[in-house]
């Protein structure tokens, strides 16, 4: 078992020139190139999707691998996951290969007996490079475009995965940091089995009320006895906030509109109130004094027109600037702060 360490950007695909030759700009241990098949399956009752987990078989250049990915734990686009892995002769799922490697009750007996069904599948290429950080730590950058497929649905794969192979927390951070980044790009939370369990109808997100979410997430930040607390409990809804505004619908509600625009200035303004929680940072706290700035700007031009599919597509626009990665990637590292 090893945790996996990663970082998750979702790219439009216009960004991908652009951003293979700013990869090249570091130093390139190894790459290649290879188009990976994955099916990932759970049994008759859903007991992996339910128990927040992944059971894969991979197939990359002719050799099958068996994954079972936990829940771990996700801060903004970071992701830090157990996950457990065994070669198998064939692409059927042999879950028994994998038991003696899995924690004591991780998945019950009783599963383990149960016969497993394909429920969906991600195919793609992926591009990679090893590269080292001008800390030394080494990073592998994956580029990954192509389509995840559940019965007749289907939708489109384009993320860049940077996995921490040498090295701390930190050099990964700053490497993403050193990134010049441009077009529409942000942080994902969502993996490549979660868009896959929900497009095959397994984990349809509830409806959010996010003056309600707010409201927790405040009186859980105003509680914290640490800045890392605190940090943590706004990022993580900040990130739900980001990744629902980008897969909802423009709605035509204009009340809807407001409560989702008026959530990301409660944030911004949060922050710009309580801006002992950000140390130093001084580029953050701009960042944070000019969001709040742009919010307001949507905020007026909403309540004069009334056009809530003009308000969602700014703030959509604003969400998804290269920027917005590196204000993220600046409270991804106070959440880590101990």
């Amino acid at each position: 078992m090893s945790d996996e360490v990663e970082l998750k950007l979702a790219l439009d695909s216009g960004v991908c020139p652009a951003l293979l030759r700013e990869i090249r700009r570091f130093k390139v241990l190894s790459e290649k190139s290879d188009y990976l098949t994955n099916c990932y399956y759970d049994t008759e009752y859903h007991y992996f999707s339910a128990a927040q987990m992944g059971l894969r078989v991979r197939c990359e250049g002719g050799r099958f691998t068996l994954t079972l990915k936990s829940g771990g734990k996700v801060t903004g686009g970071l992701h830090i996951r157990p996950e457990y892995n065994v070669s198998l002769d064939s692409e059927a799922p042999d879950l028994a290969r994998l038991v003696p490697l899995l924690p004591e009750g991780l998945v019950p007996d009783s599963v383990l007996q149960q016969p497993l069904q394909a429920i969906f599948s991600t195919d793609f290429e992926r591009r990679s490079w090893l590269l080292q950080s001008a800390s030394g730590a080494q990073i592998e950058v994956a580029l990954d475009q192509g389509v995840i497929q559940a019965g007749n649905a289907q939708e489109g794969i384009c993320e860049l995965e940077l996995e921490l192979k040498t090295g701390e927390l930190a050099d990964l951070l700053d490497f993403v940091a050193e990134l010049k980044l441009s077009g529409a790009v942000r942080f994902s939370s969502r993996s490549k089995a979660e868009r896959g369990y929900q497009l095959a109808g397994l984990k349809v997100p509830p409806p959010q009320d996010w003056a309600k979410g707010w409201l927790d997430t405040f009186n859980q930040a105003e509680r914290a006895e640490k800045t890392q607390q605190k940090i943590t409990a706004l990022l993580g809804y900040e990130q739900a906030l980001i990744e629902d505004t980008l897969q909802s619908a423009p709605t035509p509600d204009f009340t809807q509109t407001v409560e989702r625009v008026g959530a990301f200035f409660n944030l911004y303004h949060y922050y710009c109130t309580q801006g002992e929680c950000l140390g130093e940072n001084e580029a953050l706290r701009q960042s944070n004094e000019e969001l709040l700035e742009e919010i307001k700007a949507i905020i007026r031009t909403h309540s004069a027109n009334w056009d809530n599919q003009e308000a969602l597509q700014a703030l959509s626009a604003i969400l998804q600037q290269p920027d917005y990665v590196h204000r993220m990637c600046a409270l991804i590292r106070l959440s880590q702060n101990k």
